[in-house]
């Protein structure tokens, strides 16, 4: 779901572009900030909740975690 939904703005490395730097935001964010911001959208980011469910996005977000937290 990431390479599919995410990585066109964060890059396949997590590393931003588009989208913000998400090594840098792991290291300051909880779980639920990052909830939040994927259902509902920050910023430029629209919000992801149209398209998945917040069981969808947590599981985002362990991805994210395992992969790009430093």
């Amino acid at each position: 779901m990431y390479l599919q939904f995410c990585a066109g703005c964060h890059g396949g490395d997590g590393q931003g572009g588009i989208g913000a730097n998400l090594t840098e935001r792991l290291a300051v964010k909880t779980d639920d900030e990052l909830l939040v911001s994927i259902r509902d959208g920050l910023d430029q980011m629209p919000a992801w909740s149209f398209v998945m469910s917040e069981d969808e996005i947590r599981l985002i977000i362990v991805y994210l975690r395992e992969s790009f937290e430093n």
